[in-house]
């Protein structure tokens, strides 16, 4: 049973209880950061059902040449621009920089 999480893969070997995070950023961070954590950032690859019969499948919508993951987001060269200045390592720009890349990608209506 315990292999059936894959998404929980990343994060079942971190210590039990609650993170820092929690107590320290708003409640709409603190719920992007376990988003992010527990891979439901809306991505293509997280939600695997919803587009492996739409027509580009998988792909990412921004560059067209990469799996959509939340690590190619991390590494897209279509969204160079949103990380300038940040520190990806650190929660507070990581949280920046998905909460960006979501609304170029709402703006863009690649979420649809």
């Amino acid at each position: 049973m315990e292999n059936d999480y894959k998404k929980l893969d990343d994060i079942k070997s971190d210590n039990f209880g609650r993170k820092d995070y929690l107590f320290h950023k708003s409640i709409e961070n603190s719920r992007l950061m376990i988003r992010i954590r527990s891979k439901m950032v809306q991505v293509k690859d997280n939600f695997r059902n919803m587009y492996k019969n739409k027509k580009n499948g998988l792909n990412c919508d921004s560059c067209k040449s990469h799996t959509e993951t939340q690590t190619h987001l991390l590494l897209c060269p279509a969204y160079d621009k949103l990380r300038v200045g940040l520190t990806l390592t650190d929660q507070d720009d990581l949280i920046k920089y998905y909460r960006e890349v979501m609304m170029y990608r709402d703006k863009m209506g690649y979420t649809k």
